[in-house]
Order: structure tokens, then C-alpha cells, then sequence
């Protein structure tokens, strides 16, 4: 899916310089265009988050009211299907995938970060958290019909049930008369013979 239109970007970072710097680079972007709001606490960003809509979350992990990795749980627990790229001054492989793990869908080193770095991970981040939620959604779909079709399997073993009982005690009140009559008839037939 290509995205068209300006990529609307929240950045929660506590280092104003190092979000002017983030601001700067965006502004360099020539075929993509940007709008960041930066705020500098957790908390403010999930105000906003719940204000306005949002493409995609610039995520410093060291903040003044949350720190590390546990930053990621409110807003993915509130925002899950908005995409969130860490961004943090530390190299750490294993904290990298673990913030892959936990639902982030990139992490920057922030010295790193350069025009075609920056702007590759939001575009790929916002594909893939749209192919993520397309993927549950269709899932969802096959798990809804999955369950619709059981329900229609089900009604329809309870009819076919119901259609042989009625078969079966339709021939039984069908059988009795006949059988009376038969023997009536045979019994006739004999009481003719004696005659």
C-alpha cells in the first residue's frame, strides 16, 4: 500500500535538541512530506494520541515519567494499531528485539539516524503495522465464518435429527392403522373361507 499525503508523526523525545535535529532531517524529505508534533513526557503523548490521529509514534526510551522498554505498554495497549519506532541512544541488540518483541516496529540508534534512515523506517513501520492489522482482520473474518459455518453444521445435524424422528414417527402412526386394517383383511379373508 503506498501511503500518499503528509505522514502525520507524534515524537515523544525529553531532549528538545535532539527533536529539533529529528524536525531538521524530516525537512530535508523531497518526495515524502512530514508533520511532527513533539512532546516530552509520556503521558502528554498519549493525550494527544487520544486528540488527533497519528501515523506513527517517534518513541525515546528514557523519559521523565517512564523509562526503558515499559514506555511501549500504554501505547500499544491504548494505540495498538498506530506504529512505534524507538529511538534511543543505546546500541543494544538484545534491546532492539526485545522492543521488536514487545510490539515496536523499528528501533533507531539516534546517532545513526539520517534522512534515508529515518524516513525508511516510518514508511516500512506504517506498512507493516497496516499489513499486521490487515492480516488479524482477515483472520478474524476466517475465525467469525469459521464459527458461523460450525453454527450452520450444527443447526443443520439438529434438522436432519428432527426430519428422521418426524420420518420415523410419521411411518410408526402410518404403520399401526395399516397393520390393523391388514389384519382385519386377513382375518376377513379367513372368516370368507370357512364359509
Amino acid at each position: 500500500m503506498v501511503f500518499i499525503g503528509t505522514i502525520k508523526i507524534l515524537l515523544i523525545e525529553d531532549n528538545i535538541a535532539e527533536a529539533r535535529l529529528l524536525e531538521e532531517i524530516l525537512k530535508e524529505a523531497k518526495h515524502k512530506q512530514f508533520s511532527l508534533l513533539h512532546t516530552k513526557r509520556l503521558k502528554e503523548g498519549l493525550q494527544f494520541l487520544g486528540d488527533q490521529a497519528f501515523h506513527v509514534i517517534l518513541l525515546d526510551l528514557t523519559l521523565p515519567d517512564s523509562q526503558g522498554l515499559a514506555s511501549l505498554e500504554p501505547l500499544i495497549a491504548q494505540f495498538p494499531q498506530i506504529p512505534i519506532v524507538v529511538l534511543t541512544n543505546s546500541s543494544d541488540e538484545e534491546l532492539a528485539l526485545e522492543a521488536v518483541r514487545r510490539g515496536a516496529q523499528d528501533y533507531l540508534t539516534k546517532r545513526q539516524v539520517n534522512l534515508d534512515v529515518l524516513v525508511r523506517s516510518i514508511c516500512y513501520s506504517i506498512e507493516r503495522k497496516q499489513t499486521q492489522e490487515a492480516l488479524r482482520e482477515s483472520k478474524e473474518a476466517l475465525e467469525m465464518r469459521f464459527q458461523q459455518s460450525t453454527q450452520e453444521l450444527a443447526k443443520a445435524q439438529e434438522m436432519n435429527k428432527l426430519k428422521n424422528e418426524f420420518v420415523s414417527m410419521i411411518s410408526h402412526d402410518f404403520r399401526n392403522p395399516l397393520n390393523t386394517c391388514l389384519l382385519y383383511t386377513s382375518d376377513a379373508a379367513d372368516d370368507m373361507q370357512c364359509v
